[in-house]
């Protein structure tokens, strides 16, 4: 059986290059850009709860948690596992 595959994704006259041509580079980013947000509406923000505890978010999303401060009757050679 023979394929009919081309080794392209697309036929190539359906390509934004044959439309836009290849150096008409902010019209084809334009296009891409418009095509994502029609895809992808604006949706409201998306709230998170913050509190006060030992447990803190850096700025990095990672989490700093202090076993001192929350276990402080810990005595050498006993382990947390978080």
């Amino acid at each position: 059986m023979r394929s009919s595959y081309s080794g392209a994704y697309f036929d190539h006259h359906e390509s934004m290059a044959a439309v836009a041509g290849f150096h008409d580079v902010p019209h084809v980013l334009e296009t891409i850009a418009q095509r994502y947000v029609g895809q992808h509406p604006a949706h409201g923000p998306v709230y998170r709860v913050t509190r006060e505890s030992a447990i803190r978010k850096l700025p990095n999303h990672l989490y700093d948690m202090s076993a001192s401060s929350l276990f402080s009757g810990m005595r050498q050679g006993q382990f947390v596992y978080a």
